[in-house]
């Protein structure tokens, strides 16, 4: 789940973008996502296919590795929402989207149904 009130564009279900970074640590410091996909020792092969929840260029959620620190509920959270992408076979295979969808450019998805 992530926190509502911190979303600043629309959330999209999409593949990696030149500029993308995520929030790895507690103290707001962030991470480009090619660095990040390195030291997870993602295969170069598979970079292009994993799937990202994100909010412009910031990721909120590298589906099935980890949530940005950025964007994770704690005491002080009002709304939250629940994300889950459920693959059909294998971690990089092309999963199934449990969220309501809305247009999108080629290679993302409005998760958000465009009411946020």
């Amino acid at each position: 789940c992530i926190d509502c009130d911190k979303i600043k564009f629309n959330l999209q279900l999409r593949t990696r973008r030149e500029g993308d970074y995520i929030c790895v640590y507690k103290d707001g410091r962030t991470k480009k996502l090619k660095n990040f996909f390195i030291e997870q020792k993602i295969p170069a092969e598979y970079r292009d296919r994993v799937l990202l929840v994100a909010d412009g260029s910031e990721i909120v959620w590298v589906v099935g590795f980890r949530l940005s620190e950025a964007y994770k509920i704690n005491e002080s959270t009002d709304n939250a929402v629940c994300i889950s992408v459920g693959a059909k076979e294998g971690v990089y295979s092309q999963p199934e989207i449990e969220a309501g969808t809305g247009a999108g450019e080629e290679n993302s998805e409005d998760i958000t149904g465009g009411r946020m």
